[in-house]
């Protein structure tokens, strides 16, 4: 799956869930009741300042989990 379409697909989310957690979250889906890990894989950024914005989600349920962070590198 290309990037964009992973973009689409957190923005048509049902539901978003902030987390503490930076690298992934467990998740018990409210579709069909498994745990699943989902990995906050990818991130959004902005160019003006040193945020980001980590981000997964659960393909079965569409919910999207994110978590609010700086760039480490500074740029």
């Amino acid at each position: 799956m290309d990037m964009f379409n992973i973009m689409r697909e957190a923005g048509s989310a049902e539901k978003y869930k902030e987390t503490s957690n930076y690298f992934f979250v467990e998740h018990i889906c409210e579709k069909n009741g498994n745990n699943i890990r989902i990995h906050l894989d990818y991130t959004l950024g902005c160019e003006k300042s040193d945020e980001i914005l980590r981000f997964g989600v659960c393909r079965d349920c569409r919910t999207c989990f994110y978590h609010k962070d700086f760039r480490a590198d500074g740029l």
